[in-house]
């Protein structure tokens, strides 16, 4: 994983493609090492399989997903970096598909509809897809889930450093609420209907 998190940002789930890939790398392997071999290029045949099955094994490697507790991370590329990131905020939608055989072996293609500049996200080969779905929508329920501003009374988001609508510092906020706590629970309770002795 290339990307870097943010503070208090946490991975819920990570995949990479299904091994179902492989069996792609094995049959152009085979195809391509068989016809440099019947043209009698015994060291070009076994040098073309050991590349082409390399290549596939490090792209699988580097094209991973990733959500997180506030963006879908979306990372590939062998000989270059790339990375696509989507807010939770700005998906949509999340939906899934599968072949027959991919009915049999596990694995589909998840599509996830957004509203941000670069556009939906489609991913293949997806190992349990609908798990990949289950675990976008549990992302974008927490992520959208708000707190009410102890200034304000309007609702934002929780972890949020600065409220969106008075500006007050929450984290301040925050700490003066605990010393007032410390404080009512440090002083002693007076019984103010003690009689006086006479």
């Amino acid at each position: 994983m290339k990307t870097r998190l943010n503070d208090n940002e946490e991975i819920i789930y990570f995949g990479r493609k299904h091994w179902i890939v492989y069996t792609h790398a094995i049959l152009l392997a085979f195809v391509t090492g068989g016809v440099f071999y019947l043209l009698s290029m015994g060291l070009l045949s076994m040098l073309a399989f050991v590349a082409i099955i390399t290549y596939f094994y490090f792209e699988r490697k580097n094209d991973i997903w990733i959500i997180t507790s506030q963006r879908l991370i979306d990372e590939w590329g062998v000989f270059s970096v790339n990375s696509k990131e989507t807010p939770l905020d700005k998906i949509n939608n999340s939906s899934y598909r599968k072949t027959i055989l991919g009915m049999i072996l596990n694995y589909g293609t998840v599509e996830i509809q957004s509203a941000a500049e670069k556009g939906s996200t489609l991913a293949k080969f997806v190992p349990s897809p609908e798990k990949f779905c289950h675990a976008i929508l549990l992302a974008k329920e927490a992520f959208d889930k708000k707190v009410e501003c102890p200034i304000c009374k309007e609702l934002i988001r929780p972890g949020a450093i600065k409220c969106r609508y008075c500006g007050s510092s929450q984290e301040q906020k925050q700490e003066e609420i605990e010393n007032q706590v410390n404080t009512i629970e440090d002083t002693q309770p007076v019984n103010i209907f003690k009689r006086k002795e006479i």
